[in-house]
């Protein structure tokens, strides 16, 4: 038998098919191929298939021809769907990772103030920092209680946030994030040893004069808080770090606490300080500054020295107000025999003359501004006591006279309970300061032997301006003038 091979598919196929079994092409001059072949046949040639055989294929090629056509059909309605499904997926990629979409979340997640939904759509430029619920936390709050409408427009307009290409998402898409600014706060303080907390949390020691750098935190608002704990006092002092301050990478935070130091001075610079009856060790002499320590009564203090054998106590002080931190620690004791001198008791001060004083029209004075006049005037007095001369008038009575003969300070003790302090400027009273051994303490401020303020144990402030001079004041100030005037002659 002949064959031949399809011109479509490449099929074997018996030379006399005119379809191809295959794919059913068909064959041209199939027909008179078979009438040659059958009178070859009936002249004794080769014998022809019959008909039963060419009508067979035939009708087999006709129904793989169908089969194909239905074939084709549905590769054409699957790779149609395939094609639908891909575009759509493409473009709904691409929808959810747009710029758009990622804003629309920001803002979405300022609104509901939802920590978690922000942490998967932010970062931040500093390597040093993973985000996390707690640090994008301070942000939040921030935007919270300064915004009433976050968006991302109105923090980008502010230079708190951007946008930028964050790499492939499922490796097709550009993927968007929104960078928040990050900072250091670089911390410095004036104590050593004090502790900085940075919202409640404790994040370290610095010390005095040493510039610390913390973090770095996203930007936000951050509470900051330095702390100091001393033997005698514990200070502390709080900042807040406002985000439209912050214009580069660092922000400086200067700590300032309050100088709560003494300059204290005796006329016995190897006695040793004591605080609320405990020796420090430390020589009055050696003593540059001392503290911190707080002015709310709680301290307490005085020298003790050994003379002749016997251990000396000078007077005591209460620190209760912080505009007076020179402190004179002084020794009232005599040298010789109490009984061969003369004593002067208060008793005959008082009685040694009387001295009415004239009244002046101070109604338009300054008080405060003279007060402070007068504060820095006692300051200079203490300052340099010991280069005054000492007049004792017995073992409660001590006046101090410069070069000139001007008394500028008397201190005088009422049966070891009361201290009284008198000071002097050009021959005027300028100040009283009294304390008792509770203690109570009483400030008395003059102007031309007039008293113009008083401040009393309650710490209750009455001045010539303040409305309240009455005659309780007027007799106190009588009293007063009378009985220190007096005590000069």
């Amino acid at each position: 038998m002949d064959f031949k091979f399809c011109t479509e598919c490449g099929t074997k196929v018996p030379k006399h098919y005119r379809v191809c079994s295959n794919c059913g092409k068909q064959f041209a001059n199939v027909q008179d191929s078979y009438e040659q072949r059958q009178g070859a046949d009936a002249s004794g040639g080769t014998t022809s298939p019959n008909l039963h055989e060419i009508k067979e294929p035939i009708v087999n090629n006709e129904r793989s021809k169908k089969q194909a056509s239905r074939s084709k059909k549905l590769t054409l309605t699957i790779g149609s769907i395939l094609a639908a499904l891909l575009l759509g997926g493409y473009y709904l990629g691409s929808t959810l990772t747009s710029k758009q979409k990622v804003i629309q979340k920001f803002d979405e997640a300022l609104k509901e103030k939802d920590a978690s939904m922000l942490v998967g759509i932010v970062d931040t430029t500093d390597p040093n920092i993973k985000i996390s619920a707690e640090n994008v936390f301070p942000f939040i709050s921030y935007i919270e209680e300064n915004s009433q409408n976050p968006t991302f427009s109105a923090l980008e307009k502010a230079g708190f946030v951007n946008i930028h290409p964050s790499g492939k998402k499922w490796l097709l898409f550009d993927n968007y994030k929104i960078n928040i600014k990050s900072f250091y706060p670089v911390i410095s303080t004036n104590y050593d040893g004090t502790e900085i907390y940075i919202n409640k949390k404790r994040v370290g020691k610095i010390n005095r004069g040493e510039g610390k750098t913390f973090g770095p935190y996203l930007i936000g608002e951050y509470k900051l808080k330095a702390l100091y704990k001393g033997k005698y006092a514990t200070l502390d002092k709080e900042e807040v770090i406002d985000p439209k301050s912050i214009n580069s990478k660092e922000i400086e935070v200067k700590f300032t606490l309050p100088e709560n130091n003494l300059s204290i001075y005796s006329d016995e610079d190897d006695a040793f300080l004591f605080v609320n009856g405990k020796n420090t060790n430390q020589r009055i002499g050696e003593i540059d500054q001392f503290g911190p320590v707080v002015f709310d009564g709680s301290i307490t203090i005085h020298a003790e020295t050994e003379i002749n054998g016997n251990v000396i106590k000078s007077n005591e002080t209460t620190l209760v107000d912080e505009d007076f931190t020179n402190v004179g620690l002084i020794f009232d004791y005599q040298e010789d025999d109490p009984a061969e001198n003369e004593v002067v008791t208060a008793g005959d001060v008082r009685e040694s003359s009387e001295v009415v004083t004239t009244e002046e029209d101070l109604s338009s004075l300054n008080v405060e501004d003279e007060v402070k006049v007068i504060r820095a005037e006692y300051n200079s007095i203490n300052k340099v006591l010991k280069n005054y001369n000492v007049n004792k008038l017995g073992a409660s009575f001590t006046q101090y006279i410069n070069d000139n003969g001007i008394i500028k300070k008397i201190v005088k003790k009422d049966n070891g309970v009361t201290t009284e302090y008198y000071f002097w400027d050009d021959g005027s009273l300028f100040f009283i300061f009294t304390t008792t051994a509770k203690p109570l303490e009483n400030r008395y401020y003059f102007k031309n032997n007039q008293m113009i303020r008083w401040i009393d144990s309650d710490k209750r402030t009455i001045d010539i301006n303040s409305g309240k001079v009455n005659q309780e004041y007027r007799e106190w100030e009588n009293f007063w003038v009378n009985q220190i005037l007096s005590s000069i002659d």
